[in-house]
């Protein structure tokens, strides 16, 4: 959601979840409570803990990051002791914390270092609550569509540059198809994809072809009418309708995809609701 390759380092996206997690990650940085992360593996764990660094008073003092996965517990505090020592007054960050001895975690918490810590279980997450004073969640990516093509726009550019490919833009029914996709690796897969895709693509435009590595499956519902035979207002009114549905609503997100302006399609959607009136009052009569 969040991992994006610039700096400074910051947090992209205009969903609600992620307005709200700019906010909490901001009061946060400056606050030199323990803080653990819960979020699922590819969320940005690791990204939200450097941009707490990058804005906290101990910007200036080291971050060193550690696994906590696959330790021995003699091999983990021997390693943790380590990495206290490095960091010194800076900023350590646990990754899968709760793989740590309780006497261990301790340990730690009374160092001088600032400790983030993040894991990807509920109840993880709920076991070490306690040992920290905040907790920030990041949702997952199939939660917060609406930042789907703020991310692919953002990636599509810096991959773009980075292999000197004359990639600009994605096709609107490439961009429909990764929007409908659950994304089960999170903000991670969705960057190795377009990552993927830029290295790969032969022309100026992603399409579909450039995803074929993705198991996208096709999900739609069948037409209501069929073509031909449909006049092109009830195709346009199904193509507008379907695609605020799979965009959660989202207006300026449908207009991007369906090449119209935000402005008609909220006179449509005004149309079909103005339309519908009548239809559902005479149901009602009829009743």
């Amino acid at each position: 959601m969040i991992e994006l390759l610039s700096r400074p380092k910051r947090i992209l996206g205009s969903s609600p979840q992620i307005q709200s997690l700019q906010k909490i990650v901001q009061q946060a940085a400056i606050i030199e409570s323990p803080v653990l992360i819960y979020g699922e593996r590819g969320s940005g764990r690791e990204f939200v803990a450097e941009i707490l660094h990058q804005s906290s008073p101990r910007r200036d003092e080291p971050f060193e990051k550690m696994s906590c996965l696959g330790w021995s517990e003699e091999l983990l505090e021997r390693e943790l002791d380590k990495k206290l020592e490095r960091v010194r007054q800076g900023i350590l960050f646990l990754d899968d914390v709760n793989e740590i001895p309780p006497r261990i975690l301790a340990k730690a918490m009374d160092a001088s270092a600032r400790i983030i810590a993040a894991c990807d279980g509920a109840r993880e997450a709920d076991e070490c609550a306690r040992q920290f004073g905040i907790r920030i969640t990041l949702p997952p990516l199939r939660e917060r569509k609406l930042d789907v093509p703020i991310l692919v726009d953002h990636f599509i550019e810096f991959f773009a540059s980075e292999f000197v490919k004359p990639v600009r833009a994605i096709h609107p029914a490439a961009l429909r198809k990764l929007i409908a996709y659950q994304w089960p690796g999170n903000i991670r897969e969705l960057k190795n994809a377009v990552e993927r895709a830029v290295m790969l693509a032969s022309s100026d435009v992603l399409d579909l072809a450039d995803f074929s590595f993705l198991a996208i499956e096709d999900e739609e519902r069948p037409l209501q009418f069929k073509i031909p035979g449909a006049t092109i207002q009830e195709i346009e009114k199904e193509a507008i309708l379907r695609t605020l549905e799979h965009v959660g609503g989202s207006t300026t997100m449908a207009a991007k995809i369906l090449n119209m302006s935000v402005r008609k399609i909220q006179y449509k959607i005004k149309a079909y609701r103005h339309a519908d009136q009548p239809q559902k009052a005479q149901k009602a009569q009829g009743a």
